[in-house]
């Protein structure tokens, strides 16, 4: 994963995302997913549902967790690379 700058020149918001037009500013590659995680960084974590875009995993997240339960609960989105690896740096 590189970081690119955003096209329009906008501002990171924090997640990678612009700020002002969406952009994802993360480039993945083929294989990379997005996992949705509860228990995140804890013994016993549980994959929820992985998707191949960022975007789709906030959106399912966001949908199916209050940001009560995202905090109580440790839901996180992890990136897993296709070479094996994984991170929650996103």
């Amino acid at each position: 994963m590189t970081n690119k700058p955003c096209p329009s020149d906008h501002w990171n918001d924090g997640t990678d995302t612009c700020a002002d037009c969406g952009a994802f500013l993360n480039e993945t590659t083929p294989g990379d997913t997005f996992t949705v995680v509860e228990n995140a960084g804890y013994e016993g974590e549980n994959d929820r549902r992985s998707f191949d875009a960022f975007d789709d995993a906030v959106k399912w997240r966001d949908r199916w967790y209050s940001r009560q339960e995202r905090e109580r609960l440790h839901v996180e989105i992890r990136l897993d690379l296709a070479d094996g690896t994984s991170t929650y740096e996103i």
